[in-house]
């Protein structure tokens, strides 16, 4: 990895007051309104009179290339693929410098919003958000309200405290545990799934705790409110290199499906970011900000759902 510094570590240690009066409510669902879930936003780059990709900049819509700018969604509690760096508050992560490439290749200023993850889908939906960046898994249900282009692969891998026995190698593995997890992760639905088949073979049912961050999820879990937290297998290594001890991966990854770039659906934007990120992956410049985050065997083959 390129940065070694802890940002879910330290903002647990900031945040141990605000979270023991929030961490045990639920969170909302993938419909809630994002009224009140935005964090904050932050600008990167110039608008670029030469765009390094022309053929796709000349693919942008006029009222976005008159704006000159594009606005991303994020939560920015998902190391390494977005994360707020503990000290500055700046956006860091291999998402977010894709992000900020995609907007370069288009000659766009690009515009960061961060945001609670269960409100980037309504936000999408609203068009406050030309694209969204934040772990998203590709799932039917959410192909009915957005387009994604996918370019990466992730997997189910679920982290406990360090020092318990628990062994998590398939969702199964789960029944008659307590799981914490972030409002909004499709994690939920497949836990939920999962209990009733746990249920139906004679065993106890899977307890889904919801948090409004991974950060607190985790936090659920060190402090033993919850007994494994479940994200991608890229995060989930990242976040118990970065967690001081604190953590442990439980097991094997399992459950893998395509990720990448949300988009309000049948988004004008897409023929645009489509062709920008074929430029980067046949120059290579995709590949290597794979291999900067350590996670290379994760890049998949560009595809364009509509």
């Amino acid at each position: 990895m390129t940065n070694l510094r802890s940002p879910w570590l330290q903002a647990t240690l900031v945040g141990l007051v605000a979270l023991s009066a929030t961490a045990c409510s639920s969170g909302h669902d993938d419909t809630a309104s994002d009224a009140a879930g935005t964090a904050g936003a932050a600008s990167s780059g110039t608008a670029s009179a030469q765009p390094g990709d022309p053929a796709a900049a000349a693919l942008v819509p006029a009222e976005i290339r008159k704006r000159g700018s594009i606005t991303i969604a994020t939560d920015p509690s998902y190391p390494p693929l977005e994360y707020a760096d503990a000290d500055s508050g700046d956006l860091k992560g291999m998402e977010v410098d894709l992000g900020n490439a995609l907007g370069k290749e288009l000659g766009l200023q690009v515009k960061w919003t961060k945001v609670a993850f269960n409100s980037i889908v309504p936000g999408l939906q609203a068009g406050r958000y030309d694209m969204a960046l934040s772990g998203f898994w590709v799932f039917p249900d959410r192909l009915k309200v957005t387009s994604m282009i996918t370019y990466f692969e992730s997997g189910s891998q679920y982290m406990v405290k360090a020092g318990s026995s628990l062994k998590i190698d398939t969702r199964a593995d789960l029944c008659g545990t307590t799981v914490a997890l972030e409002s909004g992760s499709s994690e939920i639905e497949m836990n939920q799934t999962e209990s009733k088949t746990c249920q139906a073979e004679g065993q106890k049912p899977i307890t889904v705790q919801t948090y409004q961050t991974q950060d607190q999820a985790n936090l659920a879990v060190t402090s033993g409110r919850a007994q494994s937290t479940g994200v991608g297998a890229e995060v989930a290594g990242y976040t118990v290199k970065n967690a001081h001890g604190q953590l442990a991966l439980a097991g094997a990854i399992f459950d893998s499906s395509p990720a990448g770039i949300a988009f309000p659906k049948n988004s004008a934007l897409l023929p645009a970011a489509d062709a920008a990120l074929t430029t980067m992956s046949t120059d290579g410049s995709l590949k290597k900000l794979f291999s900067t985050y350590g996670v290379s065997d994760q890049q998949i083959a560009l595809k364009l759902n509509k």
